[in-house]
């Protein structure tokens, strides 16, 4: 069915603006052979994917498994922390070589997802103690920018935007 409504709106081509987006493997690979429209593996900064308990995300990211994503995906879409980890008080740390190793796999990284409160931000980003205060999250998204992502995902796409100026 869902290919079907892909299909009668003309967006099963590569060009298609759209990205497919799953955490499991299976429909992704099966989608891979059914269209063209961009996919993209979803990675979680824990656990496996559900129809794959065998293959944990951390094997995923590796540049093996990053080669094995591209074989039916054309994006990678971890979770923020993956790229940007944090050290044990919140606050962000050195870059990790996801980014380097899907460009090198031939993968495009999109991050998820960033938001402007303070809970969900790196502590050297957030404003004041609420957590539902807005904090810097224009600054945060300059500094994934650094890391090379291709894009990202965000409830506030404005301050996205923003940050990318």
């Amino acid at each position: 069915a869902f290919v079907a409504e892909l299909e009668r709106l003309n967006l099963t081509g590569a060009d298609a603006p759209i990205i497919v987006q799953c955490f499991e493997v299976g429909p992704l690979e099966r989608l891979s052979r059914r269209i063209k429209a961009p996919l993209a593996q979803l990675i979680a900064a824990g656990g496996a994917p559900h129809d794959r308990p065998d293959l944990t995300y951390a094997q995923m990211i590796t540049p093996d498994g990053l080669k094995a994503v591209a074989v039916y995906a054309a994006w990678v879409a971890p979770d923020v922390t993956l790229v940007m980890p944090r050290d044990t008080q919140g606050r962000s740390t050195a870059p990790s070589s996801l980014v380097g190793d899907a460009h090198a796999a031939g993968l495009k990284v999109v991050v998820w997802t960033l938001r402007a409160e303070n809970v969900f931000l790196p502590l050297e980003r957030r404003s004041g103690a609420l957590p539902a205060a807005h904090g810097d999250m224009a600054g945060y998204v300059r500094a994934l920018a650094d890391t090379g992502v291709d894009a990202i995902f965000s409830d506030f796409p404005a301050l996205a935007r923003e940050g990318l100026r």
